[in-house]
């Protein structure tokens, strides 16, 4: 799923139809104008307590949608080995799937931010929490992205590790041979002891 600026207050729009152009010129009474803050005039229809609830049903779905994606490639990951035989490529292509959906959270950011400094500048945020169920969706979506990002980062240190110790361990068992060897013992037998002890 990729997200736009402004992709929720657009869905709204479309969803409301002919009704914004009830609210075009609304103004809270008790509230400042909100140009005055650097917010766009567009999102006044939105200001009316109905239209707000609509604006952050919409937000949260969209975060539940972004939240789907991400869960995806969670559960991917999960059922990834990270053991010295396991292949890197999978996880380093959940990784590469996880930077696509980076673009997405920041626009989404975005628009809660706006959405929470709109919703400041409105005598509905006197009587209600709607701006706390926006950043509690932004911060779920953000956890879930950090800890993907942290997990597919371990799991391939844990590959790495694992093949470091095992090439560190042959490369031991090379060189105690090789002196063993030397001081004439039979090296056949030597390995088949070795093996037999694994």
């Amino acid at each position: 799923m990729e997200y736009e600026i402004g992709q929720s207050k657009k869905e709204v729009f479309k969803l409301l139809g002919k009704k914004v152009d009830k609210h075009s010129d609304y103004q809270n009474s008790n509230s400042p104008k909100i140009e005055l803050f650097g917010i766009n005039s567009d999102v006044k229809p939105l200001q009316t307590y109905q239209n707000v609830q609509y604006w952050i049903a919409q937000l949260v779905k969209n975060g539940r949608l972004i939240d789907n994606e991400l869960d995806k490639l969670f559960y991917k990951l999960i059922e990834l080995n990270d053991n010295a035989s396991s292949s890197m490529k999978e996880i380093k292509n959940i990784l590469n799937e996880l930077f696509s959906l980076k673009e997405s959270l920041k626009n989404y950011r975005i628009d809660i931010e706006e959405f929470v400094q709109v919703m400041s500048m409105t005598e509905h945020q006197l009587e209600s929490n709607i701006s706390n169920t926006a950043f509690q969706m932004l911060r779920h979506v953000s956890d879930t992205y950090s800890k993907i990002y942290d997990l597919s980062l371990n799991k391939l240190k844990n590959i790495s590790n694992a093949r470091v110790t095992i090439t560190n361990m042959f490369l031991a068992v090379m060189a105690l041979g090789i002196s063993l060897s030397s001081s004439s013992i039979n090296f056949k037998s030597f390995f088949i002891k070795i093996f037999r002890m694994l």
